[in-house]
């Protein structure tokens, strides 16, 4: 089995705001990685990649089927026929392949947790802007948006620093979150 090497990723911020977020051998990753828990249909597999990223990041059909038809024929998962729909299982090949590549599923777990965390904040930002501006008619919408999108990019990019610097944005978060208390 010819095994590809997933290439070292840039930083989560580059990666994650412009772009396709996975490719195609990423996205077969995922899916060996669901599949190791259970059998699942391509559509199942497709609501839990979603869920996972909070909306952000669903892999269309034209994605996943021939993700899956790629897998099964690489040996790696196997289509069981069920109703209308087939399912998929992993193969003991699967199982090592998925192994072998254990740091780099991880790295694809939390680029969708990143995904999806990324997501509840603009949600967040979003809803709070409604509400300052529905109660503050002066501050403008751009204005404050421009600030959470700098703020959010700026957090989401430090999370791949030290625990020593991710004590230092908590730290400035706080005396942030309390100053804007004061003013308020």
């Amino acid at each position: 089995m010819n095994r590809q090497v997933i290439p070292p990723m840039g930083s989560a911020a580059d990666e994650l705001t412009r772009g396709r977020k996975f490719s195609s051998k990423e996205l077969q990753l995922l899916l060996l990685a669901l599949l190791s828990d259970e059998s699942r249909h391509g559509y199942q597999l497709t609501k839990q990649i979603e869920a996972r990223s909070n909306g952000c990041y669903t892999p269309s059909a034209g994605m996943v089927y021939p993700a899956l038809a790629h897998l099964e024929a690489a040996g790696l998962a196997q289509a069981l026929p069920s109703g209308k729909r087939r399912g998929y299982s992993l193969t003991e090949a699967g199982r090592r392949e998925l192994e072998a590549s254990r740091e780099a599923v991880e790295w694809l777990w939390i680029k969708l947790d990143f995904l999806g965390r990324k997501m509840a904040l603009a949600r967040r930002a979003f809803a709070a802007d409604e509400a300052l501006s529905a109660s503050n008619p002066r501050i403008s919408n751009q204005t404050v948006i421009a600030a959470l999108e700098r703020l959010t990019t700026s957090v989401l990019a430090a999370e791949a620093g030290s625990p020593a610097a991710h004590s230092q944005v908590i730290a400035v978060l706080k005396r942030a979150a309390e100053e804007i208390a004061a003013i308020t």
